[in-house]
């Protein structure tokens, strides 16, 4: 019943960052859930305090810096992918 993750960005370069920093947080939960303890809850002022700074960022940047690390990588992991 699950078909995946939605991504709806103003821009390609928005949502495919935002799409990344998505999978990275949702391979550590996995991995943290992992073990047979349950990991702490973080305070929830952290996770406002993380939200701000992440939309900040993207507001300033508009995540350019990400895009174009983002690209290199997948230049060397698949080159040709562009043709």
């Amino acid at each position: 019943r699950n078909h995946g993750v939605a991504i709806a960005c103003p821009t390609v370069q928005s949502a495919f960052v935002r799409l990344q920093y998505f999978l990275t947080c949702a391979e550590a939960q996995l991995l943290a859930s992992a073990p047979s303890t349950p990991p702490d809850e973080l305070d929830p002022a952290l996770c406002r305090f993380t939200r701000d700074q992440f939309e900040a960022q993207e507001r300033h940047t508009g995540f350019a810096p990400e895009w174009r690390a983002l690209c290199r990588l997948l230049d060397r992991r698949l080159p040709g992918y562009a043709e």
